[in-house]
């Protein structure tokens, strides 16, 4: 009888912590959004080093991923503390879910492209890839600003 009541209550707390553990995410179940400011950015400003650039997540926690950042031009820099001293990636970074920047150093010539910027969220335990999102930047005043034009 003693045996009995401690192989059903084995089996409720199974059943009950089966349900309090959060299954790995399923790749229709998670999305990812570059949420970017300011929407216009110039070298010149001087209240930012560059557009910030956040990963916006649904489905997994932010911690859970390492979010790897590319674009077609400019570069990628991280302004943080302490001491939010500027430090650049280049054309590529990664990061773990904080703010990371993008800018240029040069005015483009004539008719330059849009700026594309890409960022992928890869599960730091399997590797998996959980969503990405893209950034179309485009130019404005003889080249020397830019402006979000949409984000997928």
């Amino acid at each position: 009888m003693e045996r009995a009541a401690v192989l059903t209550l084995v089996v409720v707390l199974t059943i009950f912590m089966s349900g309090c553990i959060q299954a790995p995410a399923n790749p229709q179940e998670t999305s990812v959004r570059i949420d970017a400011v300011p929407s216009v950015y110039s070298p010149l400003m001087s209240s930012t080093p560059g557009i910030g650039l956040t990963p916006n997540v649904t489905g997994f926690g932010i911690s859970g991923a390492r979010y790897e950042w590319n674009a077609s031009y400019g570069r990628f820099l991280d302004w943080s503390a302490p001491g939010y001293v500027i430090s650049e990636h280049g054309l590529s970074a990664t990061s773990n879910g904080e703010t990371i920047y993008w800018s240029f150093y040069t005015f483009p010539e004539s008719s330059p492209p849009p700026v594309v910027v890409t960022l992928n969220a890869i599960d730091k335990k399997t590797g998996r890839v959980l969503g990405n999102s893209r950034m179309m930047l485009g130019w404005e005043q003889n080249n020397t600003f830019v402006r979000i034009e949409r984000i997928e």
